[in-house]
């Protein structure tokens, strides 16, 4: 019993001396590789000399200069449909007077335009067809009622 005893003995103490290695071989690898991330970690932050930056301060400029970049498009952008917005406005403006005009000079082109818009836009768009359009259509009106004072109220005579 005595021999099993310290054969017991023996073994849990080769075990522990065993174990006792195997865990400080794992406390040097692990301070290794806590070494290595640490100059991982360094050389991403400190530049190697004074030329060169970081590869942090590069990450942080190439950062900086995507959100400036998006930033500029967007305000840009915004820029750019406002004075969209102002130029269609003034535009719609403009095309009211102009129909105004057209319904007071000749009143039977307002019902044409009407009938085909077309029509109405391409003549919207170049104002120097309207006067063309307004004499063909005055001329027409002539050459059907030769009799008539071009579209506008008799005048009476006494």
């Amino acid at each position: 019993m005595l021999i099993a005893l310290i054969v017991l003995i023996s073994t849990v103490s080769m075990l522990l001396f065993v174990g006792l290695l195997a865990g400080l071989r794992a406390k040097s690898e692990l301070r290794e590789r806590a070494d290595n991330y640490e100059a991982i970690i360094d050389g991403f932050i400190t530049s190697t000399d004074d030329k060169t930056p970081s590869q942090l301060a590069v990450a942080a400029q190439m950062f900086a200069g995507m959100i400036s970049s998006n930033l500029m498009a967007s305000i840009q952008g915004k820029a750019m449909g406002e004075a969209g917005l102002s130029s269609r406005q003034e535009k719609a403006i403009k095309g009211a007077i102009l129909e105004d005009q057209i319904e007071a000079k000749v009143p039977a082109l307002s019902g044409i335009f009407n009938a085909m818009p077309n029509l109405k836009k391409t003549v919207m768009k170049n104002q120097g067809l309207l006067e063309m359009f307004s004499n063909l259509i005055t001329s027409a009106s002539m050459q059907k009622h030769p009799d008539s004072n071009g579209g506008r109220l008799p005048v009476r005579q006494e």
